[in-house]
Formats: C-alpha cells, sequence, structure tokens
C-alpha cells in the first residue's frame, strides 16, 4: 500500500531492492543505550540520556527535575546553558503545555534557550517554539550527536 491508495503491482526484482533496503535500514534497537529496547515513558528517556550524554552531545547536566523543563544541560556548540524537555513524541510538549512557557524559544523562567529531545519527532511545528527539536532514535541509528 502507498499513501492509502491500492496496491501496485511490482516486479520480483523492485521487491528484492525494496526487501534489501529494509533489512539494510533496520533499527537494531541494541544500539540504545542501557535500555536496549525503545523507551516507553519519559522516566526511560531520561534513564537513556543520564547514562550515555556524552556520548549524545550533551558536555554536562547542571540540573534534572520533574517538571517543565525537564534538564539544565551543556550541549556542545551551545554558548550557554540549555534547558532540555524530554518527551517520548515530540506532540507531548503540546499535550502537556509546555509552549505556554516559552517566549521566543526561551523559558518564561530564566530567558535561557529550550530544546526537545524526543524518541520520534511527529510534531513539527514544535520547531516554531524551540531552537532545536533532536530526535533520539535518528540520532543512535544515524551515529550521531546532538550539536548546537
Amino acid at each position: 500500500i502507498w499513501k492509502n491508495q491500492a496496491v501496485v503491482p511490482i516486479t520480483a526484482e523492485d521487491f528484492d531492492r525494496i526487501r534489501q533496503y529494509t533489512l539494510d535500514h533496520e533499527f537494531d534497537t541494541k544500539k540504545i543505550p542501557l535500555l536496549r529496547r525503545e523507551p516507553e515513558n519519559e522516566q526511560e528517556l531520561l534513564a537513556i540520556v543520564v547514562s550515555s550524554y556524552q556520548s549524545l552531545g550533551i558536555e554536562n547536566i547542571h540540573r534534572v527535575r520533574k517538571a517543565f523543563p525537564d534538564l539544565l544541560v551543556k550541549i556542545e556548540g551551545s554558548p550557554e546553558e540549555v534547558h532540555l524537555e524530554l518527551e517520548v513524541y515530540s506532540s507531548g510538549f503540546f499535550a502537556h503545555g509546555h509552549h505556554e512557557h516559552v517566549s521566543n524559544g526561551q523559558f518564561d523562567g530564566d530567558q535561557k534557550p529550550v530544546a526537545v529531545l524526543c524518541w520520534i519527532d511527529d510534531k513539527k511545528d514544535v520547531k516554531k517554539y524551540v531552537h532545536r527539536v533532536y530526535e533520539l532514535q535518528s540520532l543512535i541509528r544515524e551515529d550521531k550527536r546532538m550539536k548546537w
């Protein structure tokens, strides 16, 4: 099925090419730090970040808290500390009302920049409210680091 349309016939060669591409790009969950599986909630996402922050491009974690924003960190390339909000899905940023506490990409509480680190970036509009949105599964899959 392609774009919710009817099945389109393909050749055996096309099928083999698609199958090989899929196998070559399969996400190995063993690459996920600490859990070795996909996170199911924000606490598990936090565990991944805390256990491997330096390999993710975070130089220091200055604060962890339960309320928004979750972390205060120094990301490689950032001139100052950055608030890092963790969300399994980026749409959680809106669902939890965090957009109401951010102006011009900065946290209303102290005017420091805000970034979102999510497992899956499913809501591209978040980028209109924060300085950066990082998708953790893509960073791990592509062996990349967060950069400011």
